[in-house]
């Protein structure tokens, strides 16, 4: 393999060869680990918490929705907080991924494949352990079955990678205009309440509805809760702008990917 540099870019061609694919390997274990490292930060109970904490999390809400007597259905909070955490921190991690294409490494550059592919690993541990145990709860005190129980955590999945995508789209735009952080921080906190992550469309009506008919988001949550056999309005969403949704968010994770190389040549200092 060489490094063919220019202005522009600076990409590796040729084929690799064993002991290539191998540093390649350990290059990836490494980089996925020093993430979840980091997302631990050291802590007793370390992994734990990452899946602990959707859980948590939503008995907080349940908790207190019941003290104002607003009559909430457990499962369908679970399901609504847990998926709106996966879309919140795919997002995020995909308009941060330019500042960690280093990998974690400092006295190497590390290809750009070898970068993205510990990202997409490590969002996908992630995703999976934000979601098993409120699939396990699912199946085991809401009767949900098996089967949808594993197609939640697909569903998560998914709707993880189509998301980080996007970020990664709009990670240029955020790096050269940083006031956008604060933006896109204020969005995702007033998303979580006018989206149907506190509550199901059901409770929607009027122009609150219709702009929900529009948030990628609302698809995947209210596709969740009708897995899960909780009140959701999936089955009256259009499905055709739902197709039309996930091909704009799959091209634009297509398109992100894509040029994540030129990005990282012409953006960062480790390049």
């Amino acid at each position: 393999m060489r490094l063919e540099i220019s202005e522009s870019t600076c990409l590796l061609t040729g084929k690799p060869d064993s002991s290539n694919k191998e540093i390649d390997k350990a290059r990836i274990s490494f980089i996925v680990r020093s993430k979840f490292r980091k997302a631990t930060r050291r802590r007793f109970l370390g992994y734990l918490w990452m899946v602990l904490d959707p859980f948590i999390i939503s008995m907080i809400y349940l908790f207190v929705f019941s003290v104002v007597k607003s009559n909430p259905n457990a499962a369908s909070i679970l399901l609504g907080v847990t998926m709106y955490r996966v879309f919140q921190s795919s997002l995020l991690k995909g308009m941060g991924c330019i500042k960690e294409l280093n990998g974690g490494f400092k006295a190497e550059r590390i290809s750009t494949r070898v970068v993205m592919t510990a990202e997409v690993y490590h969002r996908m541990i992630d995703v999976f352990l934000q979601t098993i145990l409120i699939a396990v709860i699912l199946v085991l005190a809401f009767g949900t079955e098996p089967f949808d129980g594993i197609v939640f955590v697909l569903l998560a999945q998914v709707m993880g990678f189509l998301f980080f995508g996007l970020g990664v789209v709009i990670s240029p735009i955020v790096n050269q205009i940083p006031d956008l952080q604060n933006v896109v921080s204020y969005m995702l906190r007033l998303g979580f309440y006018v989206s149907p992550a506190m509550y199901p469309m059901v409770r929607m009506e009027g122009i609150h509805y219709q702009i929900n008919q529009y948030n990628p988001f609302a698809y995947f949550a209210e596709l969740a809760r009708y897995l899960a056999g909780v009140d959701s309005t999936f089955p009256d969403l259009s499905m055709l702008l739902f197709a039309a949704l996930i091909c704009i968010l799959g091209l634009s994770t297509y398109i992100g990917l894509v040029r994540i190389d030129k990005l990282r040549w012409r953006m960062t200092t480790w390049s």
